[in-house]
């Protein structure tokens, strides 16, 4: 009898280990990591009907953990037709588990422009009335969005098939103003024209 009580104090001060174990080890009720918070979020914008069908980004811009409310906060941007002369760009919070979103708030839409400018996006938007542009959208031509000085993971997360090398070399005389380098492509080559905080073109480049 007396070893049978022995064992079992022994097993729940096993249990009570493996619980305190689990705890230091896995604190975020469910979500162990930023990664797998991130690829739950990622997930579910993917899932998303309201997206269904289009051309859409989607880039993190934060992903913490707080120990007040033992949840998971990430802040996304989604942006719909990030290749066009005027994308639209939403900001949405999620908190998890269980997994719940905010509002989409609207930072970009319409070819509006915030001063200064906060997004690749607007500073896309900003050159649509360049001539040179509008002759390349006639033609079919897309853009890339990028701030400045070049991040070369940025610039293939916005365009995968970029010639990093070839933005370099254009964006290598830009004037110090530019804040921004967005590219036009075609199939003759690429048109790199850099923007200011502003939304004003101060410099032109060209990738043949």
């Amino acid at each position: 009898m007396k070893f049978w009580r022995v064992r079992t104090l022994a097993s729940v001060i096993g249990l009570a280990f493996l619980l305190l174990l689990a705890l230091v080890l896995y604190p975020h009720q469910g979500v162990p990591s930023q990664q797998d918070a991130v690829r739950y979020v990622l997930e579910d914008l993917k899932a998303d009907s309201a997206f269904s069908g289009r051309d859409v980004l989607h880039s993190v811009f934060l992903a913490s953990y707080s120990n007040a409310t033992g949840q998971w906060t990430v802040v996304v941007k989604v942006t719909e037709s990030p290749h066009s002369q005027c994308p639209r760009v939403l900001v949405r919070t999620y908190n998890l588990l269980p997994i719940r979103k905010g509002v989409d708030k609207v930072a970009a839409a319409y070819c509006s422009l915030g001063k200064p400018i906060a997004y690749a996006e607007e500073a896309i938007s900003a050159t649509r009335r360049d001539a040179d542009v509008t002759s390349l959208v006639r033609s079919g031509a897309s853009a890339c969005g990028y701030s400045l000085p070049l991040s070369p993971g940025e610039v293939f997360f916005y365009c995968p098939d970029s010639d990093l090398g070839g933005l370099q070399q254009a964006v290598a005389s830009f004037s110090p103003e530019a804040r921004w380098a967005v590219e036009w492509r075609s199939q003759g080559g690429s048109l790199v024209l850099g923007v200011d905080s502003n939304g004003n073109i101060v410099s032109r480049g060209t990738i043949s």
